[in-house]
């Protein structure tokens, strides 16, 4: 199974979250700014909410992922409150006919700007991407 991390971070916390859950399907994560360069099987997505809405460069980056090449999404987040980008990526992903698994747990660390993802909050995002891969092979 050909598994993908691909994240939307601007102050750190996607990135370690996307680290995370690549560690645990045993691949590297990599920034959407770097293009999927073949097909996969299951593509981890994940960014941050700026003023209600994912941040521009992840909305690009959907918009530009072929379907064909993609067996399905599953989306991320590190927010501080609200889902709004999971509602967005499953959205975005389901208008191209992708198919969206998951979610994976949504990490909240309310409003502070130096709040950090828990290593308790990490472990379960790790154990709910292993599950989910090892389903998705099970299928």
């Amino acid at each position: 199974m050909k598994i993908a991390v691909r994240y939307q971070s601007r102050g750190g916390n996607n990135k370690m979250v996307a680290e995370a859950v690549a560690s645990a399907v045993g691949v590297e994560a990599k920034s959407i700014t770097e293009k999927l360069s073949s097909e996969v099987d299951v593509l981890f997505l994940g960014g941050g909410v700026y003023a209600m809405q994912i941040d521009d460069e992840l909305r690009r980056f959907l918009d530009q992922l072929d379907p064909a090449k993609i067996g399905a999404i599953v989306p991320f987040a590190c927010v501080g409150m609200v889902k709004t980008p999971i509602r967005q990526i499953k959205k975005a992903a389901r208008a191209k006919g992708i198919q969206v698994l998951g979610p994976l747990p949504v990490i909240r660390l309310g409003f502070s700007h130096s709040a950090k993802p828990s290593q308790a909050k990490l472990s379960k995002l790790q154990q709910s991407a292993r599950d989910l891969v090892s389903a998705e092979q099970r299928s």
